[in-house]
């Protein structure tokens, strides 16, 4: 595993702390276990928003594996052939709504499995072709979230043949320009009982956000215009529960980056975080992290942690 020094910066503090840890967390967030593993699957159908799905399934399991006594680690269970024998043999798939089946584990303490998290990534698209063209059609949630439901439960029953003796979640995912949660279920067995649920991901600079939520619209073109003198790339993101922000992320990316240039840009970015929720900025240097900015809910504190390999 890739390590990282952290240096952690208070600011409106004036603290300083040094320390070789595996990553950044308060009780808000899962820590990850050690040693860290990679995933063992990863097979889709065709591409999806990686990110999103991650860290929206993970804010729905930590209703139910909670932050504070529990480790996240990545999916160890399902495998690139086990996906490819669900995806393409076990469920009957003729319409490919299904993009790919994504886990997370959850661990106790001592390493041993807690639950499993999984979400079932739908494709609101799909190709058919009419008379020698291709063309796309799109569909409907409800359509989606049936033919999910249906197929749930074969999923689980597999799923259950390699872990049967802890929690699972199952999540149902479209994945679409904003894509969303619709659904879940918990299960200790092989019984689902779904509950809908509405988590969606937005983008900062949309219409959405732009029309439903004009302050952190404005708090986030404000901070574009307050490094237009970077050359640099900035995607936020801001993710809705019930239509009621939960949290903000944002990625800065460069291609150009010295020492000097990154301190100035954290500093300036803790200065024009203006949010009211629980915000996370991400710098990178060529898809590498490089900084990270903590500003938790209803505070003005910015944490800066600088990553150093």
């Amino acid at each position: 595993m890739r390590k990282y020094l952290l240096l952690l910066l208070l600011l409106l503090t004036g603290c300083g702390k040094n320390s070789n840890i595996e990553g950044v967390y308060d009780s808000n967030y899962y820590k990850v276990y050690s040693p860290y593993k990679e995933s063992v699957g990863g097979y889709t159908k065709d591409s999806y928003d990686l990110k999103d799905v991650e860290k929206t399934l993970m804010q729905l399991s930590s209703n139910y594996f909670k932050t504070n006594n529990t480790y996240y680690q990545e999916g160890q269970y399902l495998t690139n052939d086990d996906l490819k024998y669900l995806l393409n043999d076990c469920l009957n798939q003729e319409d490919d709504y299904i993009k790919t089946i994504y886990e997370q584990n959850y661990l106790n303490n001592d390493g041993t499995l807690k639950g499993i998290s999984l979400a079932i990534v739908l494709d609101d698209e799909i190709e058919y072709k009419e008379d020698g063209k291709i063309k796309t059609k799109t569909i409907s949630d409800e359509e989606l979230i049936k033919y999910a439901k249906e197929v749930a439960p074969d999923i689980i029953k597999y799923t259950r043949e390699k872990v049967p003796n802890v929690r699972i979640l199952l999540g149902i995912y479209i994945d679409s320009t904003d894509g969303k949660f619709v659904s879940f279920a918990v299960t200790s067995d092989e019984k689902l009982k779904f509950k809908d649920v509405n988590i969606e991901s937005y983008s900062l600079s949309g219409n959405y956000v732009a029309k439903n939520d004009t302050d952190n619209y404005n708090y986030y073109i404000e901070l574009k215009e307050a490094l237009t003198d970077f050359d640099v790339y900035i995607d936020g993101k801001a993710l809705y529960q019930d239509n009621k922000v939960k949290s903000i992320t944002i990625n800065i990316n460069t291609s150009y980056l010295t020492r000097g240039k990154l301190l100035y840009l954290t500093n300036l970015v803790s200065q024009n975080l203006k949010f009211n929720y629980s915000t996370k900025v991400y710098i990178n240097y060529n898809n590498k992290p490089k900084a990270l900015l903590v500003k938790e809910e209803n505070t003005l504190e910015v944490k800066i942690y600088l990553m150093e390999e």
